[in-house]
């Protein structure tokens, strides 16, 4: 009794450990941050599991975990709107990694298929085999191997089931052939054979989905150049027409003077006035206001000063980034763009009296902190401390969100959202 217990608890946990591992790795749901939930979902599984065996025996137990495994996108995911949508994917998807290392291990062995699931240690070893491969996914991308979270949509969830559909017939015709009289041999190379074309199947759609994401991703990015190009040509139009006026006040300074100087002679003082309120109108220097080190940032923040002003929004800029920041300077004007958006749109439900940005750049070595702070009229729609668009049509909206997170994981930093006493914060180290 006690070897089948812990037979089972290492069933459990490889079983686990492969469909967490794809929703992290392969999707990119975060794992739930709050230790009690997920350790209530270990021990809802756990108890689970040990009540059905002790009832009805440990393979039944076993035999259930696809449905019981629920726990993991209740309790052990952060929320996240296609965790429900992808279980099916994943339940099938590891299993047919599962089945294609049976198939190879008795093959290996010289054993009948059948006689790999009667077995609990060749059983937990086919089991360890995604559980390695998933592992060594996840070496990859910590080494530097950067990965875009799939954005699915329809078509692309239509796709994924459709695969679904045809693994489940290709396995219900291994079944089928495993009742005829073949031999172990014949039988165990077409298995293999099998597993591995439907391991491939689900790659390749798995593979076009991200390929789609990509492409999507690619259109949004190059929206998001052009924006900041039109940018930075207003910013650098605007130092070049500043530097047109200087060259020509410069030039002309002489003559002024003598004309002011003339006038101070003779005592003409209204005429003194006069001279000199012409010269502030046809000399007037419109100063970029705000200057953090970074002409891109600058672009960014100045031209939505420009819209601030209209919407009577208060806007403050504090600190400095450094010129030898690392991080590329679309990057950093995705990040203040969006952000800058966002609390725009914040302060407009508000009164005109009450809108106020506050933006604070500082570095210590070669990380940089970016604070953008708004006044808000409630708590925004933070979930586990991430940020939720509130809108009805939540496809079209939060874009600017996920840019942001995407950027910010691009380069490994993190992101913090918080609400306290009228004033919603983002905390950003990159």
């Amino acid at each position: 009794m006690i070897i089948q217990v812990l037979y089972l608890i290492a069933y459990l946990i490889t079983e686990f450990l492969n469909y967490i591992l794809m929703y992290h790795l392969v999707f990119q749901i975060p794992i739930q941050q709050n230790r009690r939930k997920l350790l209530s979902g270990v021990t809802i599984l756990l108890i689970l599991h040990f009540v059905i065996g002790f009832i009805c025996g440990i393979k039944t137990s076993e035999s259930i975990s696809f449905i019981t495994m629920l726990v993991i996108p209740i309790f052990c995911l952060e929320q996240d709107k296609d965790k429900y949508k992808l279980y099916p994917y994943v339940v099938i998807g590891t299993s047919v990694f599962v089945i294609a290392a049976s198939f190879a291990v008795a093959l290996i062995m010289h054993l009948p298929e059948v006689s790999i699931g009667n077995s609990g240690i060749l059983l937990l070893v086919c089991q360890s085999i995604p559980t390695v491969l998933l592992l060594l996914f996840g070496v990859l991308k910590r080494k530097g191997y950067y990965f875009e979270k799939p954005r699915l949509h329809r078509v692309q969830y239509f796709i994924l089931y459709t695969s679904i559909i045809c693994v489940y017939f290709l396995l219900a015709w291994l079944q089928a052939f495993s009742a005829d009289n073949w031999t172990e041999e014949t039988f165990n190379i077409y298995g293999l054979l099998a597993s591995i074309t439907g391991t491939v199947l689900l790659m390749l759609v798995l593979w076009q989905c991200v390929v789609q994401s990509r492409e999507e991703c690619l259109k949004v990015k190059t929206d998001e150049y052009e924006r900041y190009m039109l940018l930075q040509e207003k910013y650098f139009s605007q130092i070049i027409e500043q530097d047109n006026r200087i060259r020509g006040y410069r030039h002309d300074m002489a003559a002024h003077l003598a004309v002011l100087g003339s006038f101070c002679e003779n005592g003409e003082v209204d005429k003194l006035e006069g001279y000199i309120k012409e010269i502030e109108k046809n000399y007037c220097m419109e100063d970029l206001k705000y200057h953090t080190g970074s002409r891109s940032v600058d672009a960014v923040i100045n031209q939505v000063a420009g819209e601030y002003e209209k919407k009577e929004i208060s806007l403050v800029v504090e600190g400095n980034i450094p010129t030898d920041c690392k991080i590329q300077a679309y990057d950093l004007c995705t990040i203040f763009y969006n952000l800058l958006q966002n609390a725009e749109e914040a302060c407009l439900r508000q009164k005109e009296e009450e809108r106020k940005v506050l933006i604070s750049n500082n570095s210590y070595q070669d990380i940089l902190f970016i604070i953008v702070k708004n006044t808000a009229d409630g708590a925004p729609g933070l979930i586990n401390g991430r940020l939720h668009t509130t809108k009805p049509d939540r496809e079209a909206h939060g874009i600017g969100s996920i840019n942001i997170e995407n950027t910010v994981r691009k380069y490994h930093g993190s992101i913090q959202y918080q609400y306290d006493n009228g004033w919603f914060t983002a905390e950003i180290k990159i």
